[in-house]
């Protein structure tokens, strides 16, 4: 990737490549993420990357995970996040 994001055409490959990969795993969305989502979600602040932010950390909430993450800004928003 060099650094640089890929375009949506780069990426459906390396999308379908995990897809393939035994080490990934897909899960659903866990029972009760609706009400988590809304309580992360909730503000004042419009930003469709806030909104993005508070699914994933709704979704660790609700499997009871943690999130990794390299997104400085979203690490210090939630307990469970490992930057």
């Amino acid at each position: 990737m060099g650094g640089k994001p890929l375009s949506l055409d780069e990426a459906w490959p390396v999308y379908d490549s995990f897809l393939t990969d035994e080490r990934v795993t897909f899960l659903s969305e866990p029972e009760g993420i609706g009400d988590l989502f809304r309580q992360r979600a909730a503000g004042k602040h419009a930003s469709p990357k806030l909104l993005g932010d508070a699914w994933l950390l709704a979704f660790a909430d609700a499997r009871g995970g943690k999130l990794l993450t390299f997104d400085r800004a979203l690490a210090p928003r939630h307990a469970q996040c490992l930057l």
